[in-house]
């Protein structure tokens, strides 16, 4: 198998990557399942990265910084950037008024702060 980009989420466990073989795509396993915990942004880019067995608990993340490699079994991990995704940021709206509550929304979605309240979009954030 070729070296295989993949893109991991923030709290999403990833058992398998798409690799391109011959120009057909195909699922390929991970040697451990594999969760970004956090991320930092500031002058040394990094991650917090768990890799674990299935039903492995209690797994400490491993800090991987921008450029470092991760080797479990016969594979390497490399950390080679963050990337923000417009489909997976989220806003939070609140209002101040009474009988409101918070609403968690992203790019395209339909809101209500107030069950008998006027229906928003979020058209760009």
């Amino acid at each position: 198998v070729p070296p295989t980009r993949a893109a991991f989420s923030v709290g999403e466990k990833e058992e398998f990557v798409m690799a391109r073989v011959g120009g057909r795509p195909v699922r390929m396993m991970l040697p451990r399942r594999v969760e970004v915990t956090d991320l930092r942004w500031d002058d040394k880019p990094g991650a917090s990265v768990e890799f674990s067995r299935p039903g492995q608990q209690d797994v400490a993340p491993q800090r991987v910084d921008l450029g470092q490699s991760v080797e479990i079994g016969l594979k390497r991990f490399t950390f080679v950037g963050i990337q923000e995704d417009p489909d997976a940021l989220r806003a939070v709206i609140a209002s101040s008024k009474p009988n409101t509550i918070p609403v968690v929304t992203r790019k395209g979605d339909t809101f209500k702060v107030a069950l008998d309240g006027d229906e928003y979009r979020m058209l760009e954030m």
